[in-house]
């Protein structure tokens, strides 16, 4: 805001995604004035055979409609519709590959997890026994007495 209260410029600090966001709707829509006057748009009305008007939104309006496109947390769009959708792929896709004459590859089974050393990345560690809360039970300290310790 230029010349603010007190003749100072006020700057209001925005979220780059939020930027990026009012920039595709800006891009898209093309309002005319929106920061300071009444947000107009360009819009073609279809009932009255595609003539073009502009449309004047007060900015509870304007906010209202911008805030309808914005997901809340944990939501994802659709990216796919149609004959790309999930559901269509799993009935159809399988009968439509054999119709054309497709050969499927066979998927091969995943391999095991195997846990490597955290130190040098070779070989496959063994998991002997795992422990609880408590500690290590007392046949595997009474086992674990019985070997020598490394000198270092």
């Amino acid at each position: 805001m230029v010349q603010g209260k007190g003749k100072k410029d006020r700057y209001l600090p925005l979220s780059k995604h939020l930027i990026r966001v009012l920039k595709k709707y800006i891009e898209a829509e093309k309002p005319e004035d929106f920061l300071f006057g009444e947000p107009r748009f360009d819009y073609k009305d279809y009932r009255q055979k595609g003539i073009r008007k502009q449309m004047v939104l007060s900015h509870e309006e304007f906010i209202r409609r911008f805030a309808m496109h914005i997901l809340p947390k944990r939501f994802v769009k659709i990216r796919h519709y149609g004959f790309l959708s999930s559901t269509w792929k799993r009935m159809k896709l399988k009968n439509l590959q054999q119709n054309l004459g497709i050969q499927l590859k066979e998927k091969l089974p995943p391999k095991a997890f195997q846990p490597k050393c955290s130190c040098c990345k070779v070989g496959n560690l063994v998991t002997i026994a795992t422990f609880d809360l408590r500690g290590p039970p007392s046949w595997f300290l009474e086992m674990s007495q019985n070997f020598e310790k490394p000198k270092i």
